[in-house]
């Protein structure tokens, strides 16, 4: 999965980023909206971790325009007020698959929401279903009659050619 991680802050983002890609995902951090949207444009993130009050574009502004391209992208809003941002966060949560970070956060508590997002977004982020999966997989019979699982690769117009 790919996260992209904005916030003004340079420290708390480089802490995100590594600890995100600690757990294994493919991370990239911008410093503000402005430059977070340019990131989202070419890394094309699953999931967006953003502050909310930030100079150039805040958060808010940030999602409203990635949701021009992907409106289903998981969102998570870090703030250290979020009480201040309620009457928008609740509309946010109703439209769209969104959480809630008040700073300071844990490890334990961006994790959990990140999980969420994952169980609850479309296949994009969570990967393929299981049926899916399966039907990339062939069993292919050896001459010792071995049964070995094969990954064969598809593209989007059907099998990919060789």
């Amino acid at each position: 999965m790919k996260i992209l991680v904005v916030d003004d802050n340079r420290s708390l983002a480089s802490v995100l980023q590594m600890m995100l890609e600690d757990e294994g995902y493919e991370v990239k951090a911008a410093r503000d909206g402005r430059d977070g949207y340019s990131a989202y444009l070419s890394f094309k993130p699953d999931v967006v971790i953003t502050d909310i009050q930030m100079p150039e574009r805040n958060g808010m502004e940030l999602m409203e325009y990635i949701r021009i391209h992907n409106p289903t992208v998981g969102t998570i809003y870090m703030s250290g007020n979020l009480r201040q941002y309620r009457s928008f966060l609740e509309e946010e949560r109703q439209k769209f698959q969104v959480g809630l970070l008040e700073k300071p956060f844990s490890r334990v508590e961006l994790m959990g929401l990140i999980s969420k997002l994952a169980a609850a977004s479309p296949k994009s982020i969570r990967g393929e279903d299981k049926e899916v999966q399966e039907d990339r997989k062939k069993v292919v019979n050896v001459e010792d009659q071995e049964q070995v699982d094969v990954d064969f690769p598809f593209s989007a117009g059907g099998m990919a050619s060789a």
